[in-house]
Order: structure tokens, then C-alpha cells, then sequence
């Protein structure tokens, strides 16, 4: 006599999988081997796992970045609107090219230095000969 069949909740297996879940740990989760796992989630939904769990983590990913989108706007979150301007609308924060124009601005002070110090160097070589 075979094993009475796992009842398996397809909705709540969505919410894991958009959550970041992989099918062996919802399997886990349900007490039965992935193989069988898989197996059922074409038994029961038609479909593989494959695009099951493609299915779900995309539509989870869409839901997180429509969260963080209205967070953003009606809340006026500066922090997460300014992570979304980075990340979606490829804007840049400026203080990164003011510290960057410091640092070459140093850079030709200390060069033009050593050009001098070299200079001097020579012209006292030519006076000692």
C-alpha cells in the first residue's frame, strides 16, 4: 500500500518561491522529495517547475519593485527615490564626481611639485659643474 499523497498548497508554494524559496526547500517544507515535488507540480498545475517557479519569482520581483516604487513616491522616501533614479534611470550621485575632480586636481598640484623639485635638481647639478 502506497503512501497516502501530500497535500500540497500551490498558492502558498507561489508565496515562497516569490519570496526567494527554492523548490528544494519548499519540499522540504512539505516533507517529501523534490523529484516528487516536481513531478506533482506538473500533475497538479499543468505546467513544470520550472516555469512555475519563473512564473512566480517574476511576479514577485514586480510586486517588490512596484512596492518600492510607491513607497518611494507617495511617501517621498529620498532614500528610496534616490536608489531608484540610480538604479532604473541610470542617474549618478554627484558627490562621487566632486570627490573624484578633488582628488585629480591633487594629483596635478603634486605632479607639477615634482616637476620643480626635479628642475631645481638639475639646475644645481649644472652650477656644481
Amino acid at each position: 500500500m502506497s503512501r497516502p499523497e501530500t497535500k500540497i498548497d500551490w498558492k502558498k508554494v507561489g508565496e515562497y518561491l516569490q519570496a526567494g524559496s527554492n523548490g528544494v526547500e519548499i519540499a522540504a517544507h512539505y516533507g517529501i522529495h523534490p523529484e516528487t515535488f516536481y513531478d506533482r507540480c506538473l500533475k497538479d498545475n499543468g505546467i513544470g517547475f520550472t516555469e512555475f517557479c519563473q512564473r512566480k519569482k517574476s511576479h514577485g520581483k514586480a510586486r517588490l519593485r512596484l512596492a518600492q516604487f510607491t513607497k518611494a513616491v507617495e511617501k517621498e522616501d529620498s532614500q528610496m527615490l534616490k536608489w531608484l533614479g540610480i538604479h532604473l534611470l541610470g542617474q549618478k550621485d554627484n558627490s562621487e564626481n566632486v570627490i573624484s575632480d578633488d582628488i585629480n586636481a591633487k594629483f596635478v598640484d603634486l605632479m607639477a611639485q615634482f616637476v620643480a623639485i626635479q628642475n631645481q635638481k638639475k639646475s644645481e647639478e649644472k652650477s656644481v659643474v
